[in-house]
C-alpha cells in the first residue's frame, strides 16, 4: 500500500454513479494555467548533433524557472537549466543545456537504448499529452551520451507502458561546465486531434542523480515519489502549434529472418518472412497490421520462485501488441507493482502463448486512438494450430473491443466486449467501468464485468470492483472492495483467484525530517481481507512497511506481516504438499538498497518467518555494476529455505545479464538464468543494430540445457533477423 501503490474503496449498497456524481462536484480539478510556453516555427533545418548551434536555438523561448518534486519539493531546481522548444512541418525539437557547478561529480553512463543506466544516471525528459486530456502522455528520456527511452503513460499516470517504442532521435554533448542533449519527436510518431491551432499538455524535466533531485517546469506532486512526474493534472501547456498537417501516414516494417534450429539431435533450417504496417486512419486513430508476427528479439522472460498456490504474472513484451496497449486496459488495478493485478478482461499473452510455447500468430489487426471525446481499442488476432505430444493449442480468433469516454479532464467511462473463439467452443466477457479524478491526487475508480461461456462451471459470472485512493506529501489514504465469483472465466484475460469478496485498505506517512542525515521516513500499514461467497475468511493480511531514505542515497526497509489464511484444498509446492486446512502464521523481512547511481549498487532482502506450519527464510541479492560507460554487468539471486513437518526443499534461481554498448545505435546482450525447480539454463544472446532510425538487424542465439546433465544443450536456435522501417 501506499501513496504510488494503488486505488482505493468504498463499500455498502448504494448508488456508485450518485456517489462518484457527488465526489465530482464537490472538489474541484486541477489547474496548470500558468505554465504555458509557445514553440517557435522554423523553417531552416535542424541537425540533431547536440551542438545546439542553429541560429533558431537563441530566438526560441528559454524555460528556466524548474521547482524540485523530490526531495524538497516546491523548492528551486538545485542547478541552472534551460529548455527551448522549436518546431516545424514534420517535427518537434527540444534542446536541454543543464548547468552542473560540480559537472566532475555528474553521472552520465548508459549510451544504450532503454538501458537503466540512462533512468539511473542524471538524465532529462519530456511528457507530451497530445490530447489534452490529463489522462494520457507520451513519455521520452534521454541523456548527454545519446541513451534513450521511451514510455506510454495512460489512467491519469497510473499505468507505465515501458515497452513502447517510437521512432525518434537525440544526441548530446558534455562540456566543462554543463551538459546538452537534443531531441527530434516527428509528428507521426504522436496521436493528436487535429486543428488548425493546437494545445498540448506538457512537461519538461531534469534528474539530478548524485542528489536523487528531480525537478520539472511545471510542479509535479512530491507524494507519489518519482512516479509523481508522470501525473498529467500537472502538466503545463504549448500552445500556438500552427500548420502541422496530418496527413494518413503510413508505415511498413517487413522483415526476413532466416536461420538454424537443433533440439534434440535434430537440425531444421528456418526461414520466415512477414510484415508489421500501419495507417494512420486520422490525426489521433491509427491501424496495426501484423501477419506471420515474429518475436524472435524479444527477451526471454524472467523467471520466478512461486510459493504459492496461485498462477504467476509476466509482463508484455511483444511489440505488436505493446503499441496502443493502454486503449484496451480494464481491470483491477494491483495494489503493489510487484504482485500481479488482481483481475484483467484482457491479458495479451493469452494470444500466441500456450504452456510457455510460442503459437504462430498468422496475422491480426489492431484500431488503437482517440475519435473526439472517445477512446478506442479494437484488436483482432488469428492464430495457427499448435500440436505435438506435450500440447494442442486449436486455431483461434481471438477479438477485444474497448470504447471509453472523456467527462472531464481526467475522467472517463468505458465499456469493454472480449471473445474467443475457435472451431469447437468460445469464451466472452463484457463489462462498464469508470474513473474520476476530481483533483489531481484523488482517484476513484469502479467496475463489473461478466463472462459467458457455451457451458460454463456453476456459480456467479460476474466480477466488480470500487475503489479510490488520496495522496499528499506527507499523507496518503486508500481502500476498495471487489467481488470475483466463482464462475467468472475470463477466457483472454487473467484472474489470481475468484469465488471470493476482498476489502482492503491502507494508510501512508511520509515525513522529511531533513537531520540526522535522513531525508524521508515512510510509514505504512495496511490491512487486507478476502472472503468466500459465505463470508467465511479466506485470507487476512495485516501488515506494517517502514522505509528510511538516508541524504547518502541509501534505503533501509523493514515489513512484518501476519497472516490468516484457510486452504479448502491441498496443494502441492516444490514436491511438498500443503494440507487443507486453517493456517496463521507471522513473517518480516529487512532490505537494503544501495544508492543506484554509483558504479556498482544493488539491493539485498532478507525474508525470515514462519510458512504455513513451517519455517522460511531466504532473501535475493541483485546487483547492478557499470565499469565504464559502455559496460553492464546485472547479476541476480533469490533463495528459499523451507521447512515442513513432512519435508523441506529449497527454491533457488540464479542469473544475469551482460550489456555492452558499441554505440547508442548498436550494443550487444547476454542473459542467462538457472532454478532448481526445473533444472534448465536458459540462454539468451542478442546482437542489435539500429542501422537507420525504425530499421534493426537483429542476431539472437537461445539455448537450453540441463544442470544435471552437465550443461548439454539439447536446444539451440540461431537466426538473424533484417528489419526495413519504411514510412510516408
Amino acid at each position: 500500500m501506499g501513496p504510488a501503490k494503488g486505488h482505493a474503496v468504498a463499500a455498502g449498497r448504494f448508488s456508485l454513479h450518485a456517489w462518484a456524481l457527488a465526489v465530482f462536484l464537490v472538489l474541484a480539478p486541477v489547474a496548470s494555467a500558468e505554465y504555458v510556453t509557445r514553440p517557435l516555427r522554423v523553417d531552416e533545418p535542424i541537425r540533431v548533433d547536440g551542438a545546439l548551434d542553429e541560429p533558431a536555438w537563441a530566438r526560441a523561448t528559454a524555460l528556466t524557472e524548474f521547482t524540485q518534486m523530490i526531495p524538497f519539493t516546491g523548492e528551486p531546481i538545485t542547478e541552472e537549466t534551460e529548455v527551448r522548444i522549436l518546431y516545424d512541418d514534420e517535427r518537434l525539437y527540444l534542446a536541454y543545456t543543464c548547468y552542473d557547478r560540480e559537472m566532475d561529480k555528474s553521472i552520465i553512463n548508459d549510451m544504450r537504448r532503454d538501458g537503466s543506466g540512462v533512468r539511473g544516471g542524471d538524465h532529462a525528459f519530456v511528457f507530451i499529452d497530445a490530447y489534452n486530456d490529463r489522462n494520457t502522455a507520451y513519455f521520452f528520456r534521454f541523456n548527454a551520451l545519446g541513451g534513450m527511452e521511451d514510455t506510454a503513460v495512460s489512467d491519469g499516470g497510473n499505468t507505465i507502458n515501458n515497452s513502447w517504442d517510437a521512432v525518434w532521435e537525440c544526441a548530446g554533448s558534455i562540456n566543462e561546465d554543463h551538459w546538452t542533449a537534443e531531441v527530434a519527436i516527428p509528428f507521426s510518431q504522436l496521436r493528436f486531434r487535429q486543428a488548425d491551432e493546437m494545445t498540448w499538455a506538457i512537461n519538461v524535466g531534469r534528474d539530478i542523480s548524485r542528489r536523487r533531485e528531480i525537478s520539472t517546469w511545471s510542479p509535479a506532486p512530491g507524494g507519489y515519489g518519482p512516479l509523481g512526474k508522470y501525473r498529467p493534472a500537472y502538466f503545463g501547456e504549448m500552445t500556438g502549434l500552427v500548420g502541422i498537417s496530418a496527413p494518413k501516414h503510413v508505415e511498413a516494417l517487413p522483415y526476413v529472418s532466416p536461420g538454424v534450429s537443433r533440439v534434440e539431435g535434430v537440425t531444421d533450417d528456418v526461414f520466415e518472412v512477414g510484415l508489421d504496417a500501419k495507417y494512420g486512419i486520422t490525426s489521433n486513430l491509427t491501424a496495426d497490421l501484423t501477419l506471420n508476427t515474429d518475436f524472435a528479439q524479444v527477451e526471454a522472460d524472467q523467471e520466478q520462485i512461486n510459493l504459492t498456490r496461485f498462477s504467476l504474472f509476466f509482463p508484455e513484451k511483444r511489440p505488436f501488441f505493446m503499441e496502443g496497449a493502454s486503449r484496451l486496459d480494464f481491470g483491477i488495478p494491483r495494489v503493489v507493482f510487484e504482485r500481479p493485478p488482481p483481475m484483467l478482461m484482457f491479458y495479451s499473452r493469452r494470444i500466441g502463448l500456450a504452456g510457455g510455447r510460442a503459437v504462430p500468430v498468422i496475422g491480426g489487426a489492431k484500431v488503437t486512438g482517440k475519435a473526439g471525446t472517445f477512446g478506442v481499442g479494437l484488436l483482432n488476432v488469428v492464430t495457427d494450430r499448435l500440436q505435438d505430444e506435450d500440447i494442442d493449442e486449436p486455431r483461434a480468433n481471438s477479438t477485444v473491443l474497448r470504447v471509453t469516454r472523456d467527462v472531464g479532464q481526467g475522467s472517463s467511462v468505458g465499456l469493454i466486449a472480449v471473445n474467443r473463439q475457435d472451431a469447437d467452443t468460445y469464451n466472452r466477457g463484457a463489462g462498464f467501468d469508470f474513473s474520476l479524478r476530481p483533483r489531481g491526487n484523488v482517484d476513484i475508480h469502479g467496475l463489473w464485468a461478466r463472462t459467458f461461456e457455451e457451458s460454463p462451471d456453476p456459480g456467479v459470472r460476474n466480477a466488480y470492483y470500487v475503489g479510490a485512493d488520496w495522496t499528499t506529501r506527507l499523507l496518503g489514504a486508500d481502500a476498495s472492495f471487489s467481488d470475483i465469483g466463482e464462475a467468472f472465466n475470463p477466457g483472454l484475460g487473467f484472474v489470481r483467484r475468484k469465488g471470493l469478496r476482498r476489502a482492503r485498505g491502507g494508510f501512508a506517512y511520509t515525513p522529511q525530517p531533513r537531520k540526522h542525515g535522513v531525508r524521508g521516513v515512510s510509514v505504512q500499514p495496511d490491512v487486507d481481507f478476502e472472503l468466500t461467497r459465505d463470508n467465511d475468511l479466506a485470507t487476512r493480511d495485516v501488515s506494517v512497511e517502514v522505509e528510511g531514505e538516508l541524504e547518502s542515497g541509501w534505503r533501509l526497509g523493514a515489513t512484518a506481516r501476519r497472516t490468516a489464511e484457510s486452504i479448502d484444498q491441498s496443494f502441492t509446492v516444490f514436491g511438498e504438499t500443503i494440507q487443507a486446512g486453517e493456517y496463521h502464521y507471522t513473517t518480516g523481512s529487512v532490505s537494503l538498497d544501495t544508492p543506484s547511481a554509483r558504479v556498482a549498487s544493488g539491493d539485498v532482502r532478507v525474508d525470515l518467518g514462519e510458512f504455513f506450519d513451517g519455517d522460511r527464510w531466504g532473501g535475493r541479492l541483485r546487483g547492478t555494476i557499470r565499469p565504464t560507460v559502455r559496460l553492464l554487468v546485472s547479476p541476480f539471486v533469490e533463495y528459499n529455505r523451507v521447512t515442513l513437518p513432512e519435508g523441506e526443499f529449497d527454491a533457488t534461481l540464479v542469473g544475469g545479464r551482460v550489456a555492452y554498448s558499441f554505440s547508442p545505435r548498436m550494443y550487444a546482450r547476454a542473459f542467462s538464468q538457472w532454478n532448481n525447480d526445473t533444472d534448465e539454463v536458459a540462454t539468451n544472446l542478442l546482437v542489435n543494430w539500429i542501422y537507420r532510425p525504425g530499421s534493426d538487424l537483429y542476431v539472437v542465439v537461445n539455448q537450453m540445457a540441463s544442470a544435471s546433465d552437465g550443461l548439454e544443450f539439447h536446444e539451440t536456435t540461431a537466426l538473424a533477423k533484417l528489419t526495413y522501417w519504411w514510412s510516408r
